[in-house]
């Protein structure tokens, strides 16, 4: 407890060193107990969206300026993105150089902590300027070391995505040392650098909005610019001190104001519907006495605090916690004359956990450790004060000095204690696997931390042992669509598309805007055809998430299907952008390329997702294409090769290696591979291509015998029917053609399409109705063949059909040239 002003003992000189000597040393205890981050990857809790999948702070170039300082995604940060734009030019996307940052930063805050702590602890005990006491460096740094290595604040320095504590609470301490030396220096001035340090804490995160409420309890102790009746505080001789807060209030308002804004574009608000006023009361004052519990005891620690599902005002734990603040509050300020130091402790802390207390939910969480960041400080400074007493207590001759060895031995054993757990809580962050294991074990029955767990698993290519979590999960919360959601990610993983899509579609019941249901449902759509099916889910995910870049190349190959080019484009080219290292989405967007017309360029993409994924058949594959149709035909057939060494069972390689060989003069090595393909799998769409190929060297007559062995092999090919059904139609060579074959092959094939036979199909019975002389049947398919061209698009087909309907018209079979 500090001795009254005047009654100080004095100091002949300091035998412990400088304050400053041992902030350095609390600096380096710090990083190195926080030494383990290095080791740590990004987690699956925020880093994902915040980091790996966001391409916009990786510049600092003025697009990447503006959006740093214009986003208002959840929270108005625009330092903290410059702090990740520079560790992206440094690191790239290597975690370690963004958790030695975040250690780098913490433990300049120690160090500025330690300093600032030795000023409070010199102007509460009352010493004169020029006393140097033995024993202040030594407080300030068990103060310094009780807040940096306590466990409480490993989330803000473990965790990557919480740059934005450790920035802005170092700006913030900066601020309070700024202010605190401004006013003993000189009393009556006004203390600018500290509102310089206050802006960036502002722009590095906004919760240091409360800080002018802090800059009036060091008003009022320790430096005691306001008088202890409250009712003084309105008087004339210290109305200066209220003006000197006016531009830290106004900045404060607007960033509340930013804030709130930016957290309601993310929709986490919750609503008075949806949380009561009696339950935001309850975990204020539930909030305030759990973080004070988990001050002196750091045990049980997560990730993640759950708000409960049976969360109500009249629970046991909130009453308790209601009795013990109401409680504490009354005694502060009972005794605050006799302990004024604790009152000051108590209103900083309340203050600075004011934002997120719960009054306006924003949301599942009912705590985090994290809001500890700053709060606790005045915890700290009384922890080392107590010691300082001990030894003021000695030189006044009022105790002996045994007592104050023994406290800051004790205080360095707590400190080291501390920093032991806090090393091994570093440990906790290591992986998301990890991590959500931890937050699980501290609570089971927080149904988000089981899905977090989960969805670690999935990504961890653990999917067996993810499901257990998810169906935990529903047994807690059976209205848990993340938990529906991801059941179906695993079935759809599993090959079980059926089972997949109804969970897709219970999440959707629960809800319509769910991003990743919407999203993964439109995905099993296009597997099975259904491309304008999947754009509306594929529409309603991006509208809510719109960074999600695997969406968005699903909707590029939608639009693609829909013959939409422009639109496919623009989507795969803003996914490459949100996902450089998305091979999927530089495969598509190649595709797109080649189909129209830019085969260099696509063939860049291509060999960009074989970079990122060499084992990608289908990149090899289309490589191959965008390389034949820059003629360079060794390339791709070495390509296309490759894609079959991947995978054997891949038909549409394997006819397209046998069209290359043929281009390229190789017809035995063609005939060869269509063999082998047949061999492999009868049916393969090999022979036929070899068919193709020997139509296309217009070698019709082994591409009949092709066919024939095709159809021979398979009765109900209907491609190869109407292919050979063509070629007997429309020989020119009298001994090769065949119409009443072609007429009866035609026929079979457009009956296996169904209602709509494709322009092609149609076009192949005309002519084949010609060929028998059936020409008033060969001009009305004809006529239906072109009307199917024209819905096609596919201008040239319909051309040469019109073409053939005059020959039907004038009563003459075409011939194929």
């Amino acid at each position: 407890m500090p001795p009254g002003r005047g009654s100080a003992p004095s100091y002949r000189g300091a035998r412990f060193g400088a304050p400053s000597t041992w902030a350095v040393a609390v600096a380096i205890a710090t990083a190195a107990v926080y030494l383990p981050t290095l080791r740590n990857d990004f987690v699956d809790f925020d880093d994902q969206t915040n980091l790996l999948e966001n391409p916009y702070f990786r510049s600092l170039g003025p697009a990447a300026l503006r959006w740093m300082f214009t986003n208002l995604d959840g929270h108005y940060l625009p330092l903290t993105w410059l702090s990740f734009a520079v560790d992206y030019r440094f690191w790239g996307m290597n975690p370690a150089g963004y958790h030695l940052t975040n250690a780098l930063l913490h433990a300049a805050s120690a160090a500025v902590f330690c300093l600032l702590s030795a000023r409070l602890l010199r102007l509460a005990f009352g010493l004169a300027p020029d006393a140097r006491p033995p024993a202040l460096a030594i407080a300030a740094a068990i103060s310094a070391a009780f807040f940096a290595l306590h466990p409480l604040r490993v989330e803000s320095v473990a965790w990557a995505t919480e740059r934005r504590d450790v920035l802005s609470g170092l700006f913030a301490l900066l601020a309070l040392d700024a202010y605190v030396r401004v006013h003993v220096r000189r009393p009556g001035g006004f203390a600018w650098s500290a509102l310089a340090w206050f802006v960036p804490s502002l722009l590095a995160k906004p919760v240091g909005m409360s800080l002018p409420i802090v800059l009036v309890v060091l008003d009022a102790y320790p430096l005691r610019r306001l008088p202890p009746r409250l009712g003084a505080w309105l008087r004339r001789d210290v109305r200066a001190v209220w003006i000197e807060k006016i531009p830290f209030v106004v900045l404060a308002v607007l960033t509340a104001i930013v804030e709130a804004i930016a957290e309601r574009s993310l929709d986490t608000f919750y609503s008075l519907e949806q949380y009561g006023i009696s339950g935001r009361i309850g975990q204020a004052f539930f909030a305030l006495a759990f973080y004070f519990t988990k001050t002196l005891v750091p045990a049980g620690l997560s990730p993640l605090y759950q708000l409960p599902v049976d969360w109500r005002f009249g629970r046991p734990d909130v009453l308790l916690a209601m009795v013990f603040v109401v409680a504490a509050t009354a005694l502060l300020v009972v005794a605050r004359r006799r302990w004024p130091w604790a009152l000051a402790a108590w209103v900083t802390y309340v203050a600075l956990l004011a934002p997120v207390l719960g009054i306006a939910q924003a949301g599942p969480h009912i705590a985090a450790d994290r809001y500890t960041y700053l709060a606790t400080l005045g915890w700290a400074v009384i922890v080392g004060g107590a010691v300082f007493a001990l030894d003021c207590e000695a030189r006044a001759g009022r105790r002996p000095a045994m007592p104050f060895a023994v406290a800051a031995i004790g205080a360095g054993g707590v400190a080291i204690c501390l920093g032991i757990l806090t090393w091994q809580q570093v440990g906790v962050w290591h992986d998301s696997v990890t991590l959500w294991r931890t937050a699980v074990a501290a609570d089971p029955r927080c149904y988000i931390c089981l899905n977090n767990l989960g969805n670690a698993l999935v990504r961890a290519q653990r999917p067996d042992e993810a499901s257990p979590y998810f169906d935990a999960a529903l047994r807690i919360q059976p209205a848990d669509a993340d938990a529906h959601a991801n059941l179906g990610t695993v079935a759809a993983g599993a090959n079980r598309p059926d089972e997949a899509r109804r969970e897709y579609e219970r999440a959707l019941a629960i809800d319509p805007s769910h991003a990743f249901a919407n999203a993964n449902l439109a995905r099993l759509l296009l597997d099975g055809g259904d491309a304008e099916g999947a754009i509306p889910h594929l529409a309603t995910a991006l509208a809510k998430e719109p960074n999600m870049a695997e969406a968005r190349t699903n909707l590029g190959l939608a639009l693609m299907v829909r013959g939409d080019a422009a639109g496919a484009e623009r989507e795969l080219r803003r996914a490459v952008f949100l996902r450089a290292d998305l091979a999927s989405a530089r495969n598509n967007l190649g595709t797109l390329l080649v189909r129209t017309g830019h085969p260099e360029e696509a063939a860049t993409e291509f060999r960009r997702a074989l970079e990122l994924d060499p084992a990608f058949p289908e990149a090899h594959y289309n490589l191959a294409l965008a390389l034949a149709a820059l003629e360079r035909q060794d390339e791709a057939i070495a390509s296309v090769r490759e894609a079959l060494r991947i995978r054997p069972d891949y038909p549409n390689a394997r006819r397209e290696l046998v069209n290359l060989l043929l281009a390229a003069g190789h017809d035995e090595e063609a005939r060869a591979e269509a063999d082998a393909a047949e061999k492999a799998s009868p049916g393969s769409a090999a022979t036929t291509a070899l068919a193709i190929s020997y139509v296309q060297a217009s070698r019709t007559r082994d591409a009949v015998a092709v066919l024939r062995a095709v159809i021979a092999r398979d009765p109900n090919d209907s491609d190869a029917m109407s292919l050979l059904a063509w070629l007997l139609a429309t020989a020119t060579d009298a001994d090769l053609r065949d119409g009443p074959a072609a007429l009866t092959l035609a026929e079979r094939a457009v009956a296996a399409a169904g209602d709509t036979p494709d322009a092609d199909r149609l076009d192949t019975l005309a002519a084949a109705y010609a060929a028998v002389g059936r020409f008033a049947d060969a001009v009305a398919t004809a006529r239906r063949a072109k009307t199917a061209a024209d819905a096609e698009q596919s201008s040239d087909l319909a051309r040469e059909i019109a073409e053939r309907l005059a020959l039907y018209e004038q009563g003459q079979p075409y011939r194929a040239d």
